[in-house]
């Protein structure tokens, strides 16, 4: 396997390891109470919390990462059959790692996905909002953190940690909070559900070495996710 080329530059990295930390866990437990007492619930709903959420993370990832985003698109530009090809493998890989754990879960019983009950409800209320933040806003902010930062970092000298360390976090990303908000260390168990996402995308981004793959398999599964939550079904 021929060794990570990583495009992203040192000072982009420091800026988006400072960032990290802040977008997982500082903006999450400061930046939504503050607004809340600021603007009042009956002004701010969940969803419009997320929304400014996002777009802060958003706005800074834009800005700060704009190098690294643009030569990483000229990359997927140069090899777009690679990364369509990329992108259907990883949808493959998915499908059947979500199969083997919906056959674990059979046995152990059924898993609990607080993060996708949040956004279901919320979507069904808030549409469009929702759909800026799962089709717009998150994949480009998500993937050059979790998978350009974190995974990139790693990958160039120890491929295997950052398969390890980036799926691992970015599972724990989204149930983190419902577990420190009920109390609940065992909804952490709840993060299992995102493994066969994060490593289908992280393969995307692995094998194309280019960030703009996993983006768009990003955009294209939560598409999908959105339509089906709200289909009724």
């Amino acid at each position: 396997m021929k060794r990570f080329d990583d495009l992203m530059l040192r000072r982009e990295r420091i800026c988006g390891f400072v960032w990290l930390p802040i977008h997982v866990i500082l903006l999450p437990l400061f930046l939504v109470p503050v607004l809340y007492l600021m603007l009042g619930a009956d002004k701010l709903t969940d969803a419009g919390a997320n929304v400014i959420y996002y777009l802060i993370s958003f706005l800074f990832v834009i800005i700060v990462f704009w190098n690294f985003l643009r030569e990483s698109f000229d990359r997927f530009v140069g090899n777009l059959r690679g990364a369509v090809l990329a992108m259907v493998i990883a949808y493959a890989l998915q499908l059947v790692l979500t199969l083997g754990l919906q056959a674990l879960m059979s046995v152990f019983g059924e898993l609990e996905t607080p993060n996708n009950d949040a956004i279901n409800e919320l979507a069904n209320i808030e549409y469009k909002k929702i759909f800026a933040v799962a089709v717009l806003m998150a994949p480009i902010t998500e993937e050059v953190l979790f998978r350009g930062v974190l995974f990139g970092s790693l990958a160039r000298r120890h491929r295997w940690l950052g398969w390890v360390v980036s799926v691992a976090v970015f599972c724990l990303y989204h149930v983190w909070q419902f577990a420190v908000v009920e109390q609940d260390w065992t909804v952490l168990i709840a993060a299992a559900e995102y493994i066969p996402l994060t490593v289908a995308i992280t393969y995307c981004y692995d094998r194309t070495q280019t960030i703009w793959t996993p983006i768009f398999f990003h955009i294209f599964t939560n598409s999908l996710a959105l339509a089906y939550m709200t289909s009724g079904a």
